[in-house]
């Protein structure tokens, strides 16, 4: 700002090509600026110039100043919540797909994490391979052309083991027929079945609680 008969009593306005009038102020000190702090504009390219009215009512208008007002990316994830694995070593690769939207702009890249650990991977899909079973984090972001970063999306996926019937044995005595089920699971608690039939009883199934082994 300059005027050569000081700056006491001055009014400044500032106007978007948006938003219209977004700042209304008096100046009442004799100094050549002014800062401000100018929230909820919208979205979009802006063209902000300002109207400077001195103490005698003389107004001038400065030149356009383009600002770009950018919307924060969303990102949505889809991926599963178990996988179920045959061999303990057996390695799973399992997909997982991003889709990232951005209102006044376009998606460029995703930022991948496994564990919270940021991986080498940009695209909107993500495979992850395991050979431990137990649980993973998978989180994703989503960057717009124009580098802001959107807040994370995140699951959490289970890697199972199948469990195993170790042995069935049966014993025939008196007309009755019983029958003997050992299973053991490496992962989780599982259900065993244990199942016998005889004249009187047709078929029946006791359920137990196995821990962690073999019973």
């Amino acid at each position: 700002l300059q005027d050569y008969e000081g700056f006491d009593n001055t009014n400044i306005k500032v106007y978007s090509s948006l938003d219209g009038l977004i700042f209304d102020g008096e100046k009442t000190v004799g100094e050549p600026f002014f800062s401000m702090f100018i929230s909820n504009l919208s979205t979009g390219s802006h063209e902000l110039y300002l109207t400077f009215t001195d103490s005698d009512n003389i107004s001038v208008t400065s030149d356009y100043v383009l600002l770009q007002v950018n919307s924060i990316p969303t990102v949505k994830l889809e991926g599963p919540n178990v996988v179920t694995v045959g061999d303990w070593d057996w390695k799973n690769v399992v997909s997982f797909n991003a889709s990232g939207e951005d209102e006044d702009g376009d998606i460029v890249s995703y930022i991948w994490y496994v564990n919270e650990i940021k991986q080498g991977v940009s695209s909107s899909s993500f495979s992850l391979t395991r050979s431990s079973l137990g649980y993973a984090s998978i989180a994703v972001k989503s960057v717009d052309n124009y580098g802001s970063v959107s807040e994370p999306a995140s699951l959490s996926v289970y890697f199972n083991d199948i469990p195993v019937v170790d042995s069935v044995a049966f014993t025939y005595n008196e007309q009755k027929l019983s029958l003997l089920g050992v299973s053991s699971d490496r992962d989780i608690i599982q259900e065993c079945d244990i199942g016998y039939s005889s004249i009187d009883t047709p078929y029946a199934i006791n359920s137990l609680s196995l821990q962690e082994g073999v019973v």
